[in-house]
């Protein structure tokens, strides 16, 4: 992070990447050293590093035992990257090109670490006040078996603006505890019990998406007078889940575009607005399975179609198509928010699996096989029996193969389809009006008899 404690090591995290938003990992190995100036520095194991090949990070731990501020940076790396700067920092943000390389170190303070979580969690957190041991590089209480009150305060890294506060103790970090309004520069003042270690337990939540900073500060006063401590952690909240929403009720032309809407939310179901505001803005894969027919004659058909940029937790899809007949799901999935290695999908099969649909042909088409081919021009004699065959297609004339009514699919999705003669002067009729649901097969469907 951007501040730290003399009596306390650092845990330095460096990561190989392979394009500036690091969504792309480098995985072929690397070595060098963790390069700290700016005042004394203890390595208590070296400050030297190596990313095995098949991995992407390491941890270094340094302690900077001065009061000072430091720059921290690599060095002697068995691999030049193309970037300019090579090295990109974050310290307590998301490393950019523009990071902040810098880290002030203070002897007393407030130590605390919130975890990346599903947006809308509680997480329990601890909050340890310690000083600078006499002559020593440990830590020991600040506090102990007293209560005390702490301003807390947020910002908004990645994206920088937001729609809600973080909450620590029931309290919205804001002028008016209002947990609809954004972070503010005076936060809230938190009362904390600690025990006789210096340690309090809080919480913390977070109901939107994103990376946020948390400040801590405390000024004492009579007896604590001149004492100032503060402390600083940033996390990243990660949706829950995807919604769907506006999907195209059945039934559905197979092959025709239909649509649907995707809104990332939290644990409680509400719209995080800052998924997809994100610097290398976030995105979901839309996936689709069907879900019915099942059996030997059915296929899984293909499927096209994207969402479009989220604005402000929403993405829409309007171009999507699957070129068969049955019932399916929709799935959103994105993986590795922000570096987090957590994951979010969605589906509309949360409740009963096959939602989207039904899915039925586009139209039919019908070929006659004339009973006398062999003549010039093929012909049939009036009441001689003959053969018509129906097939279902979709709307880019493909053959629906799931239109089946056969044995080898479960439930069966073909229908009765009625015949009728076009143009004939209402001179006669046709002597079957009528193609079972069960003649057809694969959809094609067969009336040899017809007269």
């Amino acid at each position: 992070v951007a501040s730290g404690l003399t009596c306390s090591p650092n845990s330095y995290t460096i990561t190989a990447c392979s394009n500036a938003d690091c969504s792309s990992l480098y995985t072929a190995g690397l070595t060098g050293t963790l390069a700290i100036s700016g005042g004394t520095v203890n390595y208590p194991s070296g400050a030297g590093f190596t990313i095995g090949a098949g991995s992407s990070s390491t941890v270094v731990q340094a302690q900077l035992t001065q009061v000072a501020t430091y720059t921290v940076g690599l060095s002697g790396l068995s691999v030049t990257p193309s970037a300019s700067p090579q090295v990109y920092c974050g310290m307590g943000a998301t490393p950019s090109a523009g990071g902040s390389c810098s880290q002030s170190m203070a002897e007393a303070g407030l130590i605390f670490d919130v975890p990346n979580h599903v947006s809308g969690d509680s997480q329990a957190v601890t909050v340890s006040a310690v000083r600078k041991s006499d002559n020593s590089l440990s830590c020991t209480p600040a506090f102990a078996s007293t209560s005390k009150t702490i301003n807390f305060r947020c910002s908004y890294n990645n994206p920088t603006t937001g729609f809600v506060p973080a909450v620590v103790g029931g309290a919205a970090l804001n002028a008016g505890n209002n947990a609809a309004a954004v972070c503010d520069c005076g936060g809230r003042n938190v009362s904390l019990a600690f025990n006789a270690s210096g340690v309090a337990s809080t919480t913390v939540t977070y109901a939107d998406a994103g990376q946020v900073t948390l400040n801590a500060s405390y000024t004492g006063s009579g007896a604590d007078a001149g004492l100032s401590m503060t402390g600083t952690d940033s996390f990243i909240a990660v949706p829950a889940s995807f919604s769907f929403s506006g999907v195209t009720a059945g039934p559905i032309k197979a092959g025709a575009a239909f649509g649907a809407t995707v809104t990332a939310v939290n644990r409680s179901g509400v719209k995080t607005s800052n998924f997809g505001r994100e610097t290398s803005a976030a995105s979901a894969t839309l996936g689709f399975t069907k879900r019915q027919p099942t059996g030997a004659n059915s296929v899984a058909g293909s499927f096209t179609g994207s969402l479009g940029a989220f604005s402000s937790g929403v993405a829409t899809a309007s171009n999507l198509r699957w070129n068969e007949v049955g019932n399916a799901d929709l799935t959103a999935s994105s993986s590795n928010y922000l570096g987090t290695g957590l994951s979010i999908s969605g589906s509309t099969g949360s409740g009963p699996a096959g939602a989207v649909g039904p899915f039925i042909p586009n139209h039919f088409t019908v070929a006659v096989s004339q009973a006398c081919p062999a003549g010039t021009p093929s012909f049939t004699y009036s009441g001689q029996p003959f053969t018509m065959t129906v097939t279902a297609h979709n709307a880019t004339g493909g053959i629906t193969e799931n239109y089946d009514g056969t044995a080898n699919t479960s439930p069966n999705f073909a229908k009765a389809v009625t015949l009728s003669a076009a143009t004939n002067a209402s001179l006669g009729s046709l002597g079957s009006a009528g193609l079972a649901a069960s003649a057809f097969a694969r959809g094609v469907g067969t009336l040899s008899t017809q007269s």
